[in-house]
């Protein structure tokens, strides 16, 4: 019983100091960019996803429009995207980031990745199937925790007092 303890233990360690270095990735590539936590997110998901409207990156980021424009003209000031009118829907604009300006900062990430990628060729077949289960598992448990989590905005804290 204990050594499946120490196991556990030994195992959520290694997971925090992944998730510690996907961290400092990211705030590598945050400073050399130069942007905020939140326009950086902005950027990571417009890079990711592509075409994403300034709705669908609000709702993402979880903020509000206004502030979605706010953070996506900071973004076009710096030169990392441009913004032009949607090719077939008038009301809405298009965005498009600027690869050549934003490759090489995301070296960092892309190096991690690798790393992943070459620890999971080494293993087994079969351990990898068992590793896909768990992290899937994983994956599934924190999602749900994090949506059971019901943590008040310091406005409705403000309201409580």
């Amino acid at each position: 019983m204990e050594r499946t303890g120490k196991t556990t233990r030994e195992a959520a360690r290694l997971f925090q100091e992944i998730i510690d270095h996907c961290q400092a990735a990211d705030t590598v590539t945050r400073d050399q960019l130069g942007l905020n936590i939140t326009d950086f997110k902005a950027l990571k998901l417009l890079c990711e996803h592509g075409d994403f409207g300034p709705g669908q990156l609000a709702a993402e980021l979880n903020i509000s429009t206004a502030a979605t424009t706010t953070v996506l003209d900071r973004l076009e000031t710096r030169g990392y995207i441009t913004r032009t009118m949607h090719p077939t829907d008038r009301r809405r604009s298009s965005i498009a980031v600027n690869g050549e300006l934003i490759a090489d900062p995301f070296l960092a990430a892309k190096a991690l990745l690798r790393d992943a990628d070459a620890a999971i060729c080494r293993m087994p077949e079969s351990a990898r199937e068992q590793m896909l289960i768990f992290l899937r598992d994983l994956s599934s448990r924190m999602e749900r925790t994090i949506l059971q989590l019901t943590v008040p905005s310091p406005h409705q804290r403000n309201d409580q007092k």
